[in-house]
């Protein structure tokens, strides 16, 4: 991976964390609005009793978006199958 295509990959990754967040904040100002519920105080318990696993799993997130775009991977959408043209050797 050429760093062109890791600044790529983390704008893509830092593009979904803002609609991300911009979708958390319509639905605060909803519940809020709507409710009078505050999902602060719910996002705060959560962080407060589960911090290792939330961690936990926005490390994995990360990690596997970033990985999910390396051409090692398999992610061919050209459909030219060099194999499928090589003969066979047995």
């Amino acid at each position: 991976m050429d760093s062109m295509h890791l600044a790529k990959t983390v704008l893509n990754v830092l593009l979904y964390s803002l609609v991300e967040l911009t979708a958390f904040t319509v639905l605060t100002l909803t519940l809020k609005r709507r409710l009078n519920f505050s999902t602060l105080h719910q996002l705060v318990f959560v962080l407060d009793r589960e911090m290792i696993h939330v961690q936990t799993a926005i490390i994995l997130w990360v990690f596997y978006t970033t990985q999910i775009s390396l051409t090692h991977y398999g992610t061919d959408y050209s459909f030219e199958f060099a194999w499928l043209e090589s003969p066979t050797t047995t």
